[in-house]
């Protein structure tokens, strides 16, 4: 997911965009498909910075 870092705080704006994809489950499909790794990025952009976040889900 990708956020704009209103006020260029952009660790507020990868967690908020990994917030998103937890709390909307955009990975349940993935898991019924039977994936067993995911990788979520959340992603921040604020002018010409640009922050990634990576958080990887195993089961």
């Amino acid at each position: 997911m990708k956020k704009y870092a209103e006020g260029g705080d952009l660790d507020a704006a990868c967690m908020e965009a990994l917030d998103q994809i937890n709390k909307n489950n955009y990975t349940a499909e993935l898991k019924e498909d039977d994936m067993h790794k995911i990788l979520k990025y959340g992603i921040a952009c604020f002018k010409k910075q640009c922050k990634v976040v990576l958080e990887r889900e195993s089961f």
